[in-house]
């Protein structure tokens, strides 16, 4: 990419509600835990939508640093869900991912693991007939082949979830609740490439509202739990507990 007609942005915004760019003399009274650094990408001037790729809603963004490059996930044209996947790395510019037979429906979380350098997707939307389901799948980034992890119908047992990665790449599923006050976490052991070679390895159930994924760290995992009066209590786990033995019933986490 040229520099002749982009501008450098030294900051992309991204949040549920919208995408903002900010030109290194531009400044908005943005929390700084909404902003998500991502410094070296090229990008059209101020007051445009990003290169390629038109404004929209409640997508969701996945930095991976490994990889070099920033996902745009799902969103919506107003009423409408978009169905896109865009991928802009710092060297090329951003390119639409068309992954046959599938497209984002209303995105609820979205990561890419490290160790099977896949990017991993979960998604809701109304079947006519089952009500509400929910999708996890797994992205070949290279052929763009995926892979449906689970699918079913919607719970509704907890209100926010997260993808996350854990120590050893594998990826973390992180499901919690405003109004029972409680969590689970799933990790899921993969083989890059290899289908049907996803299984859930930790089942970890616990009490408290979790605002964030845990934080992994050599020591283990931390967990931020708000409580009944809305004190947070900090909980710290060395191991998640293991999974029951056959358990894929994700639905109940969904």
């Amino acid at each position: 990419m040229t520099t002749d007609t982009k501008t450098i942005i030294n900051s992309v915004i991204l949040t549920n509600e919208k995408l903002d760019l900010l030109t290194p003399n531009q400044t908005k009274p943005y929390d700084p835990e909404e902003m998500l650094e991502f410094d070296g990408l090229w990008w059209i001037g101020p007051g445009e939508t990003m290169l390629g790729i038109e404004a929209r809603t409640e997508f969701v963004p996945v930095l991976s640093r490994t990889l070099g490059a920033l996902f745009i996930v799902g969103g919506r044209f107003g009423n409408t869900n978009t169905g896109e996947i865009w991928m802009a790395t710092d060297d090329a510019s951003p390119k639409l991912l068309e992954v046959p037979k599938y497209e984002p429906r209303s995105v609820m979380a979205a990561t890419v693991g490290l160790a099977d350098r896949m990017l991993w997707v979960l998604d809701e939307g109304l079947d006519p007939e089952a009500g509400v389901t929910v999708r996890l799948v797994r992205i070949n980034l290279t052929t763009l082949e995926h892979e449906l992890i689970w699918q079913g119908k919607r719970s509704g047992n907890f209100d926010k979830h997260w993808l996350s990665v854990d120590n050893d790449g594998q990826v973390l599923m992180t499901c919690s609740d405003h109004e029972s006050l409680s969590h689970v976490v799933v990790k899921f052991s993969s083989v890059p490439y290899v289908k049907q070679s996803v299984r859930p390895v930790s089942l970890q159930f616990g009490k408290g509202y979790l605002p964030a994924p845990p934080m992994v760290d050599s020591d283990g995992y931390f967990f931020a739990a708000q409580g009944t009066k809305g004190e947070f209590v900090p909980v710290r786990v060395k191991n998640l507990d293991p999974a029951p033995q056959n358990w894929f019933d994700l639905g109940k986490c969904l």
